[in-house]
């Protein structure tokens, strides 16, 4: 969704929501095959939540949102992180995935395209990170610390790089307000 600004902070978060995320990610939540970021981003790999397999096709369409591998195990852990949102954000339909940068790896330079990825407030919560990690929005260097949640505009140019030789782990959230007569064609979780 296009913003004034290229990023902002949209509110702290609780330490406990994080940690609570964090404990429970175990190699095996990593499908090997089926997500489309592990395809298209080779240094990421991704716990889909809620989401859409064709979330990286510019075709893509916001009704093949549906629960995933992770939806049993993670979704009543994003819920509190969900439900704080919904004091900044009117939305009543969301995307959901646990997305994990590789130490040293990147995400190049980009703009997100489509109906799934231009009709939402794009949300990134960072579950694990450090200052060796750095986000690049049209020619700026951004560091997202624990602790904040942040909104970006994805439709400029943007990219990562992980500098450390950590795992850098971020739940990212598309927070969307359909009209109702929309609404009642999506699956409902």
């Amino acid at each position: 969704m296009k913003l004034e600004t290229a990023q902002k902070i949209v509110c702290k978060i609780d330490e406990g929501s994080i940690n609570n995320i964090l404990e429970n990610i175990v190699d095996a939540d990593y499908p090997q095959v089926g997500d489309y970021r592990n395809k298209i981003f080779g240094d990421v790999k991704s716990i889909p939540i809620f989401h859409s397999t064709t979330c990286g096709n510019i075709n893509n369409k916001i009704s093949t949102i549906e629960k995933k591998s992770g939806f049993e195990k993670f979704y009543p852990l994003i819920v509190p992180i969900l439900d704080e949102l919904k004091k900044y954000y009117d939305y009543n339909y969301h995307a959901s995935v646990i997305a994990n940068l590789k130490p040293g790896g990147k995400v190049y330079p980009h703009c997100d395209r489509g109906d799934f990825l231009e009709r939402c407030h794009r949300i990134h919560v960072p579950l694990k990170t450090n200052k060796d990690v750095v986000y690049w929005i049209e020619g700026n260097n951004y560091y997202w610390e624990m602790g904040n949640i942040y909104e970006f505009d994805n439709t400029r140019i943007h990219g990562v790089y992980n500098g450390s030789n950590q795992e850098r782990l971020h739940l990212i959230l598309n927070l969307y307000n359909f009209p109702d007569e929309e609404l009642e064609t999506l699956k409902k979780i």
